[in-house]
């Protein structure tokens, strides 16, 4: 199984939404119990877990979702996983609050994040991948634009649901077109 743990506020519940519906819409749901779902696709399970803590920082190929407000949450020393989405003004202090082994992704308006918004065609958002993001099981994701269904929100949400895509080597689900 496949990792994905979204750090922050139980009551913002905003990006694991968007995952789930720009990537496991109307694909197999294996289990929903609480802050917690897992789905089969494409041969592999995917595990979202949703958390105030760094509790699921146990496997090397997970990825954690850092949302809006999980500022004050502490990272344990040496945190381990396979990558870590954040928000351009929170990179620093994901840095500066331990030693990070697993690439960083930062989302914004910025050149200098990794992943940034391009354009908006005829209602479809389109997200610039700016710099190579190395994924779990040696995927490489190299830099591209990449058009997103609409009807996700927008700003990070939108840009941490494009990162989890683009990180997983998954393109959207058929089933948000």
């Amino acid at each position: 199984m496949i990792p994905i743990l979204f750090l922050g506020p139980s009551g913002d519940r905003r990006i694991p939404r968007a995952v789930e519906k720009l990537l496991f819409r109307g694909e197999a749901l294996l289990c929903r119990s609480g802050q917690t779902a897992v789905f089969s696709r494409e041969g592999r399970t995917y595990g979202l877990f949703e958390s105030e803590g760094w509790d699921a920082l146990r496997w090397r190929q997970s990825l954690v979702v850092i949302k809006e407000g999980a500022r004050g949450a502490p990272l344990p020393p040496n945190a381990l996983a396979g990558g870590f989405v954040v928000r351009q003004e929170d990179a620093p202090w994901l840095h500066q609050t331990g030693e990070v082994r697993g690439q960083v992704v930062s989302c914004g308006m910025s050149l200098r994040d990794t992943l940034t918004y391009s354009s908006c065609q005829d209602g479809q958002p389109v997200v610039s991948l700016l710099r190579p993001i190395h994924g779990p099981f040696g995927r490489l994701a190299d830099p591209q634009d990449l058009p997103l269904p609409p009807g996700i929100s927008g700003g990070y949400t939108l840009l941490a649901a494009a990162a989890v895509s683009l990180f997983l080597g998954l393109p959207p689900s058929s089933n948000t077109l």
